[in-house]
């Protein structure tokens, strides 16, 4: 795999104040009666830090709500960051404005989880992978840009007929939709590409297909690849490493390998467990993995995010927001009684 970064986010932050309004009936109705008030926002991203290297797909993966998608918009810069540092090919893009940011954009693309709703129905699919190619003006001829349109289109495995390229996407079934917009966001031969849930409304018996293609515009182009999930099935089959997070942190990070088959973190642990398994015959013993409801991003628990859940939780636990800690030096875990939780701790070592 080659070495090269592509793309390496460090602290990187994301915060969504609430409304004047709504920030107001809280504060008087649940939180702050009595107190002095403070200002309510939603810690959607927390000092997450990964990096991916062109030929790599890293993975988030994750429930809902737990900051993957805000991470990969943060990334492409469709949201501003409140801090935290966007390196993309050796330069910090996080304090760049709308106009510098768009020399940038050719580079940086994304596949959509939708495919009804990312086409526009009133593109054909000539239009539809051809118009970044038009609006940055890349070639000099509308037959360049069909040549290229069509070249794209048999990357993905589409045909590459006139017919085909007047149809709309009603006309379309959902994983040529999809393989349109993948045709799309490799268009332009970007260096890193956002593909968020791109085959969760995809039909199972046809989700196989487009990861295949996916994965193999990858390793063919050395994309950067960032793939969110919550399907830890999908990240095994897609990513070379993964992080998993909670509550806008990543709580585990590693090669894709290493976290599923030896998870150190409580969450990963219950997330895995969660996962069935196919043989009819296999038993596992299991323990209740999770406790309670996932907290709200506006009032955080204190110390580690994930001790209420947490059956492993001690009172240090409430004490101690743990930064992710080397189990060893490619896989990092956020929890501070890790070396225990998994029968880590050397005879006579003091935790």
């Amino acid at each position: 795999m080659n070495q090269d970064v592509i793309i390496e986010v460090t602290n990187l932050v994301k915060h969504f104040p609430l409304k004047k309004s709504l920030t107001q009936t809280l504060r008087e109705q649940f939180f702050y009666r009595g107190k002095e008030p403070i200002d309510l926002k939603v810690h959607a991203v927390d000092k997450v830090s990964f990096k991916i290297s062109a030929g790599e797909t890293f993975g988030l993966v994750g429930e809902s709500g737990c900051g993957k998608t805000t991470v990969g918009l943060l990334l492409l810069k469709l949201i501003e960051p409140t801090s935290g540092v966007i390196n993309f090919r050796n330069e910090d893009i996080s304090q760049l404005s709308e106009g510098e940011i768009k020399t940038k954009r050719k580079e940086m693309q994304i596949i959509f989880q939708n495919p009804y709703e990312s086409l526009s129905p009133r593109f054909s699919v000539l239009d539809t992978i051809a118009e970044p190619l038009r609006l940055l003006k890349i070639y000099n001829s509308e037959d360049e840009v069909v040549e290229r349109v069509k070249e794209t289109l048999k990357s993905v495995g589409l045909p590459q007929t006139e017919d085909f390229l007047d149809r709309y996407p009603h006309e379309l079934s959902g994983g040529m939709r999809q393989r349109v917009g993948v045709a799309r966001a490799y268009t332009l031969n970007p260096s890193f590409i956002v593909a968020d849930e791109p085959v969760s409304m995809l039909d199972v018996s046809i989700r196989v297909g487009v990861l295949r293609i996916m994965k193999d515009l990858v390793k063919k182009f050395q994309t950067a690849f960032l793939f969110i999930t919550h399907d830890l099935a999908l990240a095994r089959y897609m990513c070379d490493r993964i992080g998993v997070m909670y509550l806008g942190r990543i709580v585990e990070l590693g090669k894709t390998e290493d976290v599923i088959n030896n998870p150190l973190h409580p969450y990963t642990k219950a997330l895995i467990s969660a996962v069935p398994d196919p043989d009819p015959e296999a038993t596992r013993t299991e323990e209740i993995p999770i406790v309670g409801e996932i907290p709200s991003g506006l009032i955080l628990p204190q110390g580690c995010r994930f001790n209420p859940r947490c059956i492993y939780a001690e009172e240090k636990c409430k004490e101690t927001d743990p930064d992710l800690l080397e189990a060893d030096p490619t896989h990092l875990v956020a929890c501070i009684r890790f070396k225990e939780v998994n029968n880590l701790v050397k005879e006579g070592e003091v935790e």
